[in-house]
């Protein structure tokens, strides 16, 4: 008997794998990618800190100072889409001098 060649099934899984290795290689590619956004994220924000914690040791000038920045975490460097995901992450961090509040404490009770 003769197989007609419309219903061969030989080849069939290459044409499938064809099709949906790519799609899982991208889905795997894409959270990957998010992971690292979120991490870059994470990251920012706690080199913000550390930058917030060594201006706060140098500062003492003032009492009360209020230290406010914007920082931008690109998801992509390149125009690869449309659209371009980001985060901006607002910092912003009151710093007090507790010596100089304590001095003034001091100096109000007359002590």
């Amino acid at each position: 008997m003769k197989t007609s060649l419309w219903k061969s099934r030989r080849g069939s899984e290459m044409t499938e794998a064809a099709v949906v290795l790519p799609v899982i290689i991208l889905a795997a590619a894409l959270i990957l990618r998010m992971f690292v956004f979120y991490l870059e994220i994470t990251v920012t924000g706690a080199k913000a800190h550390l930058d917030v914690m060594k201006i706060w040791d140098e500062a003492d000038t003032t009492v009360v100072e209020v230290y406010q920045r914007t920082k931008t975490v690109n998801m992509l460097s390149d125009r690869l889409l449309a659209v371009h995901p980001r985060k901006n992450i607002e910092i912003r961090a009151y710093m007090f001098n507790e010596d100089r509040i304590v001095r003034a404490g001091v100096l109000a009770d007359g002590k």
